[in-house]
């Protein structure tokens, strides 16, 4: 009991002192709303405990982060899968061909970690600038894309 009013009058304290300098726009209203959650934690905190239950305030603190680290993780995701598209174009290109269409179905696994499922490979309007043989160029497209991408040959699609 004794630590419990010593933790309540030394949050009081703080956001008092946080209150008195902050400014009164927008980021002040923000941090005395979640000085004021504190506080109402630290009273409701002893309840919880009479009653042998847990309470579970994360709820009050992620709800935002959460959405934002997903928007920021599709963010990355999609400029990750771009950067995929323009290699394997320019690995095209130094092959011989041009104009290639790329596209990479993937999915996101529970760690956040992309996994590749198929990359098609357009080939129906590039242009080939290879004196190579025709198919020998494209098992070669085909190869160096899967060691790029560290993929089996059976992911990766070529439409003539």
């Amino acid at each position: 009991m004794k630590s419990w009013i010593i933790s309540l009058g030394c949050i009081i304290i703080i956001s008092a002192l946080i209150t008195m300098l902050l400014p009164e726009g927008k980021l002040g209203k923000f941090i005395k709303y979640y000085f004021s959650l504190i506080i109402m934690i630290v009273v409701i905190q002893p309840i919880s405990k009479i009653n042998n239950y847990n309470l579970n305030y994360d709820f009050i603190f992620n709800e935002k982060q959460i959405n934002i680290q997903l928007d920021y993780l599709e963010y990355v995701t999609e400029k990750r899968i771009n950067n995929h598209i323009l290699d394997c174009k320019k690995i095209a290109e130094n092959l011989g061909i041009r104009d290639v269409l790329i596209d990479i179905n993937y999915n996101i696994d529970e760690k956040g970690e992309i996994i590749l499922n198929k990359v098609y490979i357009n080939l129906k309007n590039s242009v080939i600038i290879s004196d190579k043989a025709h198919i020998n160029i494209i098992v070669e497209l085909k190869d160096s894309i899967c060691d790029y991408l560290a993929i089996e040959e059976e992911q990766v699609v070529i439409y003539e």
